[in-house]
Order: structure tokens, then C-alpha cells, then sequence
């Protein structure tokens, strides 16, 4: 698919099947660099060039590098069917990112099925037990605490392994940058390049934002609003984090009691 065909496909809507045709098509999984061939200028930005874990340890990368070794990270979640999506800004960093990916296949393989949406057990890996150890699990399993706490005593759910089945098949979190990285640092010109993020954000107006409006979906949007496209909302289906909000990337009182509402739907 080339550059000029992408650019005229997003004159039209865009679906499921579009952002995971483009995730399927434009990056090629098996070495490293990985990034979409549609994002070619993210090449210009500086990228820690580790080879591996090891490799890495040798090294004192800077923390607003790109780790383009990292496989991207555009979304994690059921796409087409999860009630409550979680818009940031782009995958953090780790040391252990690298470890994680590298050491432990299966968790590498998890996170390439999910870029191809490819039906799991659990489709948000990150809430899926046999990963829990891993960083993004930690990040995301803390976030849900409170949540996770409410739905067991509600007796909603019986155990941790229930509460994490629904969280990873109703929650899907997606990034308006899919590469990794310790600070966020990318130039203006190169973000506004990269066709990855034009597409992903027309997914989200195109097919998200008018579910939320139906009342299907919750559209919790917790980082950098203004780059997503949006304003203030008067939709209680679509909650915009303020700026406080957005630097703590806590969920609101506001969203923890939307989100139980959706998840005992």
C-alpha cells in the first residue's frame, strides 16, 4: 500500500478493518526497526539503536529517544468490541520492555495477535494473568485497583480472574503515537507526518466517537485532547481529562463510576 493510496483512504471512513489492515500491511514484525513504512520520518528522530536486552544494558539512552527495537503499540484491546476505550498519547518505556519482549516469546507473540486482532481469551494482553509481571500489566492492573476492589465486593465477580477476563475483553486502550518512548519529545512537523497517527485518529470520529453518542461505548480520552480532535464534551459518554488530570493519568471519580456502569452492563 503505497503512501499516496493511504493518504486517499483517509478521505473515507475509517474502520476496524482499515487500522488493522495498515498495522498488518505497513510494519514488518520479524526484525527490527519496527515501524509502519507510512511513518518513514520517524526515522529522522533519534532512536536508541539497542540490539537486544543486553545490549541495552551497556548503553545510557537518552529518555527522549524513540525505542523503534520495541514493537509499536497503536492499541491493545478488543478493537470491534470493547465497551471502553482509553485514548493516550504513546507507549512509555522500560528497561524491562526489552527483557519482556525478548525473553519471553509469548508475550511477544501476544503482542503481535493483538496488532493483527486475532481472537484471544484475553484480548487486552495486559490484563491477562500470565503476564501480569510485565510493566504494561503492573501500569495498567494499578490503574484499575479501586475498579477491580469495587466489582468483587459488589459481588459483580467472584475472583481477581473473572474481574481480569471482562476488564481484557471490554477495555481497549489506543495511542495517538505508537512508539515507545521514556519522555515524549517528538518534533511538531515529523508527529504531524505520520500517517499512523492521522488514521488512528480518524478511527476514533469515524467509528468510536458515534458509538459513544448511541450510548454504546465509553470514550475516556486521557492524554493530549486537543491532538485527538477534541474540544469540551457535553456527552457523558465521552469524558475529556483536564490538564491536571492528564499529568496524574489517574482515572477520575467520574470515570471510575462510568466505567463500572459499563462494565456491569
Amino acid at each position: 500500500m503505497s503512501e499516496s493510496s493511504w493518504a486517499k483512504r483517509l478521505e473515507n471512513k475509517i474502520t476496524t478493518n482499515e487500522l488493522v489492515e495498515f498495522w498488518n500491511t505497513t510494519v514488518d514484525y520479524s526484525s527490527a526497526p519496527y515501524y509502519s513504512t507510512e511513518d518513514s520520518n520517524i526515522r529522522k528522530v533519534r532512536n536508541c539503536n539497542a540490539a537486544n536486552y543486553e545490549n541495552l544494558l551497556t548503553m545510557n539512552p537518552d529518555s527522549k529517544e524513540m525505542h523503534l527495537s520495541l514493537l509499536p503499540a497503536p492499541y491493545c484491546g478488543d478493537l470491534e468490541n470493547a465497551k471502553i476505550y482509553i485514548l493516550s498519547l504513546n507507549p512509555g518505556f522500560a528497561v524491562t520492555d526489552y527483557y519482556e519482549e525478548e525473553k519471553c516469546e509469548k508475550y511477544r507473540s501476544e503482542i503481535i495477535r493483538n496488532i493483527k486482532q486475532e481472537k484471544t481469551q484475553y484480548m487486552n494482553y495486559c490484563f491477562n494473568p500470565e503476564f501480569l509481571w510485565t510493566g504494561g500489566a503492573r501500569y495498567w492492573t494499578n490503574k484499575f485497583k479501586q475498579i477491580t476492589k469495587e466489582l468483587i465486593e459488589k459481588e459483580v465477580h467472584n475472583n481477581l480472574f473473572e474481574v481480569l477476563q471482562n476488564l481484557s475483553n471490554r477495555i481497549a486502550t489506543l495511542e495517538l503515537i505508537p512508539y515507545h518512548s521514556q519522555k515524549y519529545n517528538l518534533p511538531k512537523k515529523i508527529e504531524e507526518s505520520l500517517c499512523s497517527k492521522k488514521l488512528i485518529k480518524k478511527f476514533v470520529h469515524d467509528t468510536l466517537v458515534p458509538k459513544a453518542k448511541k450510548g454504546e461505548t465509553l470514550i475516556i480520552v486521557a492524554r493530549k485532547a486537543k491532538e485527538w480532535g477534541f474540544g469540551k464534551s457535553d456527552n457523558k459518554n465521552i469524558i475529556i481529562y483536564g490538564k491536571e488530570e492528564a499529568q496524574s493519568f489517574s482515572l477520575s471519580k467520574k470515570s471510575k463510576e462510568e466505567i463500572i456502569d459499563f462494565l456491569t452492563k
